[in-house]
């Protein structure tokens, strides 16, 4: 099998299921978006690690690195949340009171997926197995997750968790000032 000939199987697949259930394509990579937060499906594009699926959470309120508000991708390297599949799985079975940040976490877990496949020798419903997998996560853990993603635990999250990198500065300031201005809005109405 070729890599073409598994991002054709990928995409077809990941377009029958995926649509039904609010996500919308860009490039290789699928989004869904709720109030404030988006949960993409960041597929790895180089050929090497064509297997990479990463879970990418942010909310839309948060700066990226050139202090520009996000268009629908966020990339995982200005995100603070960033699973692997099988981690975010096992995370949201164990319960999200388990969760704690890990800005060196999220660098591990960029462009890596289940398990490598060997390209040569797999089969098209191997492919389609695999494809399964990653879409079935997607659907329950991976909205779940995005359910219960608050402002609110992630200013959390860094506060208790973070090691005051740059990068965490500038989200929880973007965080608080969402925060304070979603109050005085509220206290004005």
């Amino acid at each position: 099998m070729t890599h073409s000939e598994f991002n054709k199987i990928y995409f077809k697949r990941a377009d029958e299921v995926l649509r039904n259930h609010g996500f919308w394509r860009q490039n290789s990579h699928y989004v869904k978006q709720n109030d404030t937060e988006f949960f993409i499906i960041h597929k790895n594009t180089k050929r090497t690690l064509f297997f990479g699926f990463t879970f990418v959470y942010c909310h839309t309120f948060m700066k990226n690195h050139d202090g520009e508000y996000p268009d629908k991708i966020m990339l995982p390297q200005v995100s603070p949340f960033v699973f692997n599949p099988i981690d975010l799985k096992k995370l949201m079975q164990d319960g999200l009171n388990n969760y704690r940040y890990d800005y060196e976490k999220i660098n591990e877990d960029i462009g890596t997926g289940n398990l490598p496949i060997d390209l040569e020798n797999i089969t098209p419903k191997e492919v389609d197995e695999y494809i399964e997998n990653i879409l079935k996560i997607a659907l329950n853990e991976g909205s779940e997750f995005l359910k219960e993603l608050k402002p609110e635990f992630t200013l959390y999250q860094l506060k208790e968790f973070g090691k005051e990198l740059w990068i965490e500065q500038n989200w929880i300031s973007d965080i608080e000032k969402y925060i304070t201005d979603k109050k005085t809005f509220a206290n004005n109405v």
